[in-house]
């Protein structure tokens, strides 16, 4: 198998991969690039305008307002982010997507909410490039509590191993390795 070189584009995934694992590790690395991007981005436009957050666009390709009287935008500095490693079960895939997306609105959404804790998440699709996670939920958390009250959350609800087999929760803080050493983050590429 030829090495991904650390590319970051949806072409890498269309070349022929022979390890399943290294499709994993790259799809993990193109969110944690993704999630680079993204919050400079939102501090870019938060200095601009601290109302809005950014969302990515609806499949009709339109940007919409995240904020909510429910759920306003959290603005903190991300201690750690969180990898929650899925896989669709019949029960999730028996629903139809209007099912679904009520059951996101009104069961799994409310029962973080309701924690109280401030995070930020986003969700990719990986189905289409693995056969052993189908989705990767991506969190950001301020600190460890917060984090926990989310794994607790969706605990109680039938997203965990009911809708979804949870197959592996990565946890991990941005450039810990830097900071331990207390150098600057070498690794940490931007474009």
């Amino acid at each position: 198998m030829q090495a991904f070189r650390g590319r970051c584009d949806a072409a890498l995934l269309d070349e022929r991969v022979e390890d399943p694992q290294q499709v994993q590790i790259e799809l993990l690395h193109i969110c944690i690039i993704r999630n680079e991007r993204l919050s400079k981005l939102r501090g870019a436009i938060a200095s601009r305008a601290p109302s809005v957050d950014v969302v990515p666009p609806t499949p009709t390709g339109r940007h919409r307002r995240k904020e909510t009287a429910a759920m306003p935008p959290h603005t903190f500095e991300a201690s750690l982010t969180a990898f929650i490693l899925v896989r669709t079960t019949r029960s999730w895939l028996d629903l139809t997507p209007r099912q679904r997306f009520e059951v996101l609105r009104t069961e799994i959404r409310p029962a973080i909410e309701a924690k109280g804790v401030a995070v930020r998440s986003r969700f990719y699709d990986t189905e289409f490039y693995s056969a052993r996670v189908s989705d990767i939920w991506v969190w950001e958390a301020p600190d460890h509590n917060s984090f926990q009250q989310v794994i607790e959350a969706l605990r109680e609800t039938r997203f965990w191993d009911d809708y979804f087999e949870v197959v592996d929760v990565l946890v991990g803080v941005e450039n810990a390795y830097a900071i331990n050493y207390g150098q600057d983050a070498i690794a940490t590429l931007g474009a």
